[in-house]
């Protein structure tokens, strides 16, 4: 009597590609027959991302072998706060501002990304965003201010579906390795675990960072300093010349004027 044992080779997290269907028997060689349920229920499980897969035994530990992640039973809110604001201070006081943000960044559990004489990048806890961002304001007077809001809800829930999907996959083909005798197929399913490893490490890498945009937002203040205001120049106002006044010696030519001689002709 022969037992069949069947290689689904997964394609993609979305979708399974089926290889030509073979089974080995007691014996070695290669016979044809009905799929198992094991082997059926992981195609399932490839093909439907927003499934829960969870392996349906204990795995095996292996040193190489990943660990399943659980499946949140519920798809929470997850949020990537970002903001950049603008800040005006006085003349020669850009860098004790920029100290001041620092020191606040530390207060609230923050930590510091980046700095220069007129621009500091620090992250602050999620939770305490809107704390920062007031703490920030009172810095100097705000020109500028703008906050986003991403929401990676769904693409973190999906990750997670993934990531336990694929795992759950590599487990059951691990487990059909060790009941696989046939050089040919061991290493067949050898190049689709390590396909499935480097797929489940992309993936947890891009779960990694967005877990981290999440936990810690981002925010980028701009300094500026105003204008140095310096005391106007003292204003030397010029009188124009008085006219010349002279005594001339017949009295109706005094009464005339010079101007008035000058003038004559009019």
């Amino acid at each position: 009597m022969r037992a069949s044992i069947w290689i689904v080779f997964l394609a993609g997290c979305g979708g399974a590609s089926v290889s030509p269907s073979y089974a080995m028997d007691e014996a070695g060689g290669m016979a044809v027959g009905e799929p198992m349920a094991e082997m059926a229920a992981a195609e399932e499980i490839a093909a439907s991302p927003g499934h829960s897969a969870q392996a349906s035994t204990s795995p095996v530990v292996q040193p190489d072998a990943p660990t399943a992640l659980p499946v949140p039973s519920e798809q929470r809110l997850r949020l990537i706060y970002t903001a950049q604001l603008g800040l005006t201070v006085e003349h020669a006081t850009s860098v004790a501002a920029i100290d001041r943000i620092v020191t606040s960044t530390l207060e609230l559990g923050g930590y510091l990304s980046h700095r220069s004489n007129t621009q500091v990048v620090v992250r602050v806890p999620s939770d305490r965003f809107h704390d920062s961002m007031r703490a920030f304001e009172q810095v100097g007077d705000v020109g500028r201010r703008q906050v986003q809001v991403q929401d990676v809800s769904e693409e973190y829930h999906d990750l997670e579906v993934r990531i336990a999907s694929l795992v759950a996959l590599h487990e059951r083909m691990r487990a059909l390795l060790e009941r696989t005798s046939n050089l040919e197929e061991v290493l067949r399913i050898e190049t689709e675990l390590g396909r499935l490893a480097r797929e489940i490490d992309t993936a947890r890498g891009r779960l990694r960072f967005l877990g981290s945009q999440v936990a810690w937002s981002t925010i980028t203040v701009d300094v500026s300093e105003r204008a140095l205001v310096q005391d106007p120049e003292p204003v030397t106002v010029v009188e124009p010349p008085q006219p010349r006044s002279i005594r001339l010696p017949i009295e109706w030519l005094n009464e005339t004027g010079l101007d008035g001689l000058m003038n004559l002709e009019n």
